[in-house]
């Protein structure tokens, strides 16, 4: 009895991850040079998010996802000019 319990339980778990699965949608949503940002970076940032603070759930989603669109944009932008920096500096190095 108890055993069949077991499955049971396993088995929806298993079939509710399968269909949350096939919800995921992941599309490119920012493109920098060979960086990309995809729905599914965006939807991982914000779960980590609200795991931070449980407040954000609070907030309007799309608001929060617009935002964190603009500091993936921001971060790679700075992450591109420090490595373009430091190939100038490179370079100057060897003359």
């Amino acid at each position: 009895m108890n055993k069949s319990r077991y499955l049971i339980v396993i088995a929806l778990i298993f079939f509710t991850n399968i269909a949350y699965s096939f919800d995921i949608e992941n599309k490119i949503l920012i493109k920098i040079d060979n960086e990309i940002i995809t729905s599914l970076d965006i939807q991982n940032e914000y779960k980590y998010l609200i795991a931070l603070n449980p407040d954000i759930k609070k907030s309007n989603k799309e608001d929060i996802i617009k935002l964190q669109k603009d500091q993936f944009y921001k971060k790679e932008l700075k992450k591109l000019k420090l490595i373009k920096i430091l190939i100038i500096q490179k370079y100057q190095k060897n003359f």
